[in-house]
Formats: C-alpha cells, sequence, structure tokens
C-alpha cells in the first residue's frame, strides 16, 4: 500500500505527465470523491483501502459510523461480511520497505511463521524526477508539501 495521499499524489503527477496537455486541473481539490469520465479516473476515491480491508471482514464493523459508511460504499451490493476470508492479511505501508528493510523483514519473517531469516532486500525507492524527463509536463505536477495544499 501507499499511504492514501502519497498515491493520489503520484497518480495525479503520473496521469498529468502521461496525458499533457489534456489532464490539467487547476485544483487538485476538485479531484476529492468518485471519478468521472472528465477525471481520467483520477481521484480520492481510488485510496479507499478502508474499503477492501472490509469486504474481507478485516474490521470489527460494530460502529454505527462505520456501518452506514459501509452502506455508502457498497451501494446496495452485497454486505462486507460476505466476503470474509479468515486468513491473515499483511498490511504494507510502501515507506515501511524504504525505511528500514531490516525491520520490514523481521516483521515478514514473524507473520510467515519463518523459522530462519529473511535475506538482505534492496528496498524499493521512491520516483524520482528522472522518470519524467520532460520538464514542460512535469510544471503542472502537485507538491502535497505546498503551502497551498496544507
Amino acid at each position: 500500500l501507499r499511504h492514501p495521499i502519497d498515491f493520489f499524489r503520484s497518480y495525479y503527477n503520473f496521469r498529468h505527465y502521461h496525458k499533457y496537455p489534456n489532464f490539467q486541473f487547476d485544483d487538485p481539490n476538485e479531484l476529492i470523491g468518485p471519478c468521472s469520465d472528465e477525471t481520467m479516473s483520477v481521484c480520492t476515491d481510488h485510496a479507499r483501502f478502508h474499503e477492501y480491508l472490509a469486504k474481507f471482514g478485516k474490521t470489527n464493523m460494530t460502529s454505527t459510523e462505520e456501518l452506514n459508511l459501509l452502506k455508502i460504499l457498497t451501494k446496495g451490493k452485497k454486505h462486507p461480511k460476505d466476503y470474509e476470508i479468515p486468513s491473515k492479511i499483511l498490511l504494507v505501508e510502501q515507506g515501511q520497505m524504504i525505511d528500514d528493510t531490516e525491520l520490514f523483514r523481521q516483521d515478514l519473517k514473524s507473520f510467515l511463521n519463518l523459522q530462519y531469516d529473511l535475506p538482505p532486500m534492496e528496498p524499493p525507492t521512491r520516483t524520482s524526477l528522472d522518470k519524467f524527463p520532460d520538464a514542460e509536463k512535469r510544471e503542472g505536477f502537485i507538491d502535497i508539501c505546498e503551502e497551498k495544499h496544507k
């Protein structure tokens, strides 16, 4: 997984770069909520990871707030508990593999109940601008650390 904000930023910038000049939004806040044809599938709803956890039965779904939220998300389809699976799910946020690969390997070893240590791993890299060489196409990229996005 990626953090939902980082997921949105990355997908927005990717779409902007590869669909330039057809994908240009003055305000990324216009993309909060569900996707539409006009947004070229860029929207915050793509980062609703909690919906998938609920569908797998990995939340207790006892609070009224959560049940109401899930009614909206499922839009009258099967109740999320209908998809419940008994297996554990290991959730990994991408930064965990980048920031501390040793800790990640230990967590993975424990989750898989392995008796041996896992070999060292090459951590994934954060996307660099090298993957987007055309500076003109990058002009519309969003940087979530800018004051206007706080």
